[in-house]
């Protein structure tokens, strides 16, 4: 993951893998600020290492699919060497903010190949604007799974407004078996 701008930029490995009961756990491995290693002092700092929420499937989670409209365009585009489909979409949610944004559907295979422009509506708090992109790639066994996600926007309050990116990239997948749960607790 790593985070930039003026302030510098900092650099976070995280490791998921799953705990003695099955359930997934966090933890950081490294972290740099401009360089420098500052690993000892952040698991010092951090109480709590979430699991990443699964925004990357959201849209594509069975159970959430009731809530999701999907609109087709007449937009194609080619992404990562392969032909896409465009498709605008909108998730509700009863409990939060609506998610929309464009799917970028392989045309031959109907894989994922890259969410865009993708946006909580109302934003949460603080943010004037924001955009998320999420990227997939392909798996040997003609799957599909999250290679990265960019996050931009600005966040203010009163005069004061700040620009932001943030980039995860995401490797080393495993498959989590299915009775296993997701824990956001520190290891």
């Amino acid at each position: 993951m790593l985070h930039g701008g003026e302030g510098g930029v900092q650099e976070i490995w995280q490791r998921s893998k799953l705990g003695a009961k099955g359930e997934v756990t966090t933890e950081i491995v490294k972290v740099l600020e401009d360089g420098k290693d500052v690993t000892v002092k952040e698991k010092k700092s951090t109480k709590d290492v979430k699991a990443f929420n699964n925004l990357g499937d959201a849209i594509f989670n069975r159970k959430a699919q009731k809530f999701l409209t999907i609109t087709p365009t007449a937009r194609t585009n080619r992404i990562a060497d392969r032909e896409c489909v465009g498709y605008e979409f909108q998730q509700t949610n009863q409990k939060g903010p609506t998610l929309k944004g464009t799917a970028w559907l392989e045309e031959e295979t109907g894989r994922p190949v890259e969410l865009e422009n993708m946006t909580f509506d109302p934003l949460p708090d603080k943010m004037k604007r924001m955009a998320i992109t999420i990227r997939y790639a392909p798996t040997p066994e003609a799957g599909w799974q999250v290679k990265e996600t960019i996050m931009k926007g600005v966040a203010g309050i009163l005069f004061i407004k700040a620009e932001f990116q943030t980039r995860m990239t995401f490797s080393e997948y495993w498959k989590k078996p299915q009775a296993a749960t997701i824990s956001t607790t520190r290891e």
